[in-house]
């Protein structure tokens, strides 16, 4: 009976790790795997509604529309109206479902997002290969959470990704909305992330 006991109390600990729990471990927070590039909005409105729930998932979805966006401006703006906190969209015409991203956004997007700076937070590339992406998947990135806003009940929380051309994880902070039914986690901060890479 004891043997029983204990063994659910540590299958229930193994599900609780490898769960959407974000508490600090050395630092550590989840590797997240890509599978496969969204090719269209709904691609991408099904991987959100996958993994947007949690800080790490909604982080890699940021770096996912980067990826895109450095391919396919206009699809990769579509993916980041959806994955930015509303504070950072205004109304639009021409924009995805009546919204944009911000003129100033934008505008720093075109001057400074490059396919190798996009594809440098991914693991493996490398600066001697120009950061090229390996041609199959699965694609990793490796996240750090933040020792002072780590907390995966609060309504904001930041999150560090391993940059492969910087010395340092770079930060990108995550709003929760209270009014989302479904706890789905925007970017709130992603400026960083545009920073050169060596």
């Amino acid at each position: 009976m004891i043997k029983t006991i204990r063994l659910s109390v540590f299958l229930a600990a193994c599900w609780l790790t490898a769960g959407a729990s974000f508490a600090q471990n050395n630092g550590q927070a989840p590797v997240q795997e890509i599978q496969a590039w969204p090719r269209s909005i709904e691609d991408f409105v099904e991987m959100q509604r996958k993994q947007g729930n949690n800080p790490a998932g909604s982080a890699a979805l940021l770096l996912v529309a980067f990826h895109v966006y450095t391919e396919n401006p206009k699809l990769g703006e579509q993916m980041l109206t959806l994955i930015v906190h509303p504070e950072l969209l205004v109304t639009s015409d021409t924009g995805y479902k009546g919204y944009a991203l911000r003129a100033s956004d934008l505008q720093l997007l075109k001057i400074q997002l490059r396919a190798r700076t996009a594809n440098s937070y991914f693991v493996g590339t490398t600066a001697e290969n120009d950061y090229a992406l390996h041609p199959k998947g699965p694609w990793k990135i490796q996240f750090r959470s933040s020792e002072t806003l780590a907390d995966p009940n609060a309504s904001r929380y930041k999150i560090f990704v391993e940059c492969n051309g910087a010395d340092a994880p770079r930060p990108i902070l995550l709003h929760r909305e209270p009014a989302n039914a479904n706890g789905m986690w925007y970017v709130q901060d992603w400026s960083a992330l545009l920073m050169p890479v060596r």
